[in-house]
């Protein structure tokens, strides 16, 4: 009995996780110029069934950086990134002025009230001046 509860968790999990659906809707890698003034990371969610929309969180680097998050009463930049970075939703990074710093794994979460996550990454390339 415990091996086909523990089984019927997982699929449990498997069914939970595909009720998630993220959609990046850029190159992967995104190729960009130093110096460019404003670039948008956009990506498309979709959540299926009864599963109930909690938050969007955002993170950079390998180290998984706080970047800020949407949710259903507004959004927030960390104080870290809120010079040059914004959020729009549904689920959309912007960076102002881009440096060669900001190259690197950039990552969005969608969450659930349901304790759902799916995640998804784009690798931003900051290249210099031609």
């Amino acid at each position: 009995m415990a091996a086909f509860l523990a089984g019927w968790s997982l699929l449990e999990t498997l069914i939970a996780e595909a009720s998630i659906n993220i959609s990046l809707e850029l190159d992967n890698p995104l190729k960009i110029l130093v110096n460019t003034s404003v670039v948008y990371l956009r990506w498309n969610y979709t959540i299926a069934g009864d599963e109930e929309f909690k938050e969007v969180d955002f993170h950079f680097g390998a180290d998984n950086v706080y970047v800020g998050y949407i949710d259903t009463r507004g959004l927030k930049v960390s104080s870290k990134f809120k010079d040059r970075f914004n959020l729009e939703r549904p689920g959309t990074l912007i960076i102002y002025n881009v440096t060669a710093s900001d190259t690197g794994i950039y990552t969005i979460a969608v969450k659930t009230r349901g304790a759902v996550k799916v995640e998804s990454t784009i690798y931003l390339d900051v290249l210099g001046k031609l």
